[in-house]
């Protein structure tokens, strides 16, 4: 979870649902899931300019609390061969 801003006060949250599972695509701006702290629940959204796959999932629904900076999941990106045309 990344640090909004420097007087940030999120300091730990929580993995309320996740709405992509492990193989599923992923699209740019598309809500992988909803994470609930102590002032506020948001839905984290992907900003890549390309399609990934949801990788593994890394904090389950509802476990402990976790940190800012902590991974939550791994997500794959094919590249793309130069050799293409």
């Amino acid at each position: 979870m990344m640090n909004c801003n420097e007087k940030s006060y999120i300091h730990k949250g929580v993995i309320e649902k996740w709405y992509k599972k492990e193989g599923d695509l992923i699209q740019r701006e598309d809500v992988i899931c909803d994470i609930r702290t102590d002032l506020f629940t948001f839905g984290m959204m992907t900003d890549d300019e390309k399609p990934s796959i949801m990788g593994k999932i890394v904090q389950a629904e509802n476990s402990e609390p976790f940190k800012e900076g902590t991974v939550i999941c791994t997500t794959f990106h094919h590249e793309d061969s130069k050799d293409e045309k």
